[in-house]
């Protein structure tokens, strides 16, 4: 296996998570049809996003986080923003698994309210560990995953049948429903440094530009498969696609595809535990104690307020604080090019990238914002 294709396997491992099991449920609702195209445009624009922020690691001479390269590029009030929005972004992907931790135990036997405080629980002892024992658990939850959607998968092959789901009717809010989980399940710009500086790849710049497009497909294929599989074994998925198998798949796959699905979510979700804190501590100073207090705590209190939606929590995520992100980093690309050459777009073709981008993203980010309205009007 060459070096790119071990990159671009480095790539898809940090993409494929948490949004894979909303995407059943956004097909039920679109077709699969309209769900397909939504996917292969959400595979075009996060790779463009992902390009843009590898053009940004390898011009800076700095080593920064993203935040940092915000305020080095544009400016300092933008830079904040950059902030607020990445802490939320990570709680609020923090929270969607916490609701996700309750479906999973649920197939366990385990009751929702008392999975996910288990869940919590075990998350939050993150913090008394070795770094270096956390580092090794990482690669579990990839593999999880993809037990899970493997096993979902042959069990869909040994019945024999697929029902693809037949479109709701086309509105405005059904077609652009897909937009906001699909881009949420397809980025991964974290896992962009760890591509680049992957110390076993030693790739040069067209072998970048391949490993970062191919990891970037590689999940939507996968997706797609998986997708597929679950419409093999049931016509009408559940929102987190999970807790509508419970009463279809016999005992002994429920037990193991709970067991790999919270060993996947747990250790993602120290991760992000990890993350939130280092950039509530770097980039503002605050010390350690009172971040580590606030990333522990925060999750589980929207929990405990009753903000359960998975399919809207999912939505908030990939159709607000994604976009706000993606605009940013596709204006320090940009800026890039006014001063240097790009290394991966001409400069008509990197113009015409951060329009379709920004665009598009703005787009998304006011429908989302118009459905939350709609749904807080509804309720007052």
């Amino acid at each position: 296996m060459t070096r790119w294709v071990k990159s671009s396997a480095i790539l898809s491992s940090t993409i494929i998570g948490a949004g894979i099991f909303s995407l059943p449920y956004v097909f039920k609702t679109t077709g699969i049809y309209l769900g397909a195209f939504y996917l292969i445009v959400g595979v075009l624009v996060i790779t463009l996003i992902h390009l843009f922020y590898a053009e940004i690691l390898l011009s800076s001479d700095k080593k920064e986080g993203f935040v940092g390269y915000v305020k080095e590029y544009l400016n300092k009030p933008l830079s904040y923003l950059s902030f607020f929005n990445s802490v939320v972004a990570v709680i609020v992907d923090m929270t969607i698994f916490l609701l996700l931790s309750g479906s999973f135990l649920k197939l366990l036997n385990i009751d929702n309210s008392i999975g996910v405080m288990v869940f919590w629980l075990a998350g939050s002892w993150v913090f008394f560990w070795k770094m270096k024992s956390i580092s090794r658990a990482e690669i579990l939850g990839f593999f999880g995953i993809v037990l899970t959607i493997i096993i979902i998968a042959l069990y869909a092959i040994s019945k024999h049948s697929l029902l693809l789901p037949n479109p709701s009717r086309l509105n405005l809010e059904t077609f652009l429903f897909p937009l906001a989980p699909i881009l949420f399940s397809l980025y991964g710009r974290t896992g962009i440094p760890i591509v680049l500086k992957n110390e076993e790849s030693n790739l040069n710049k067209a072998d970048s530009k391949k490993s970062i497009i191919l990891g970037t497909i590689l999940p939507g294929i996968i997706y797609l498969t998986f997708i597929i599989s679950v419409f093999g074994i049931t016509p009408t998925p559940s929102p987190d696609t999970i807790g509508g198998l419970t009463q279809i798949l016999p005992s002994p796959l429920l037990i193991i595809i709970g067991i790999l699905g919270i060993v996947a979510l747990w250790t993602t979700y120290i991760t992000f535990e990890l993350d939130v804190r280092k950039i509530i501590t770097w980039d503002f100073k605050i010390p350690s104690s009172i971040s580590t207090g606030i990333v522990i705590i925060t999750p589980l209190i929207l929990w405990l307020m009753g903000i359960r939606n998975f399919i809207q929590l999912v939505s908030i995520s990939g159709g607000i604080l994604l976009p706000v992100e993606a605009i940013i980093i596709s204006l320090i690309a940009l800026k890039i090019s006014s001063h240097k050459n790009s290394l991966f777009f001409s400069k008509k073709y990197l113009l015409l990238s951060v329009s379709f981008v920004v665009i598009l993203m703005t787009i998304v980010a006011f429908f989302e914002l118009w459905n939350i309205l709609y749904i807080l009007s509804a309720h007052f």
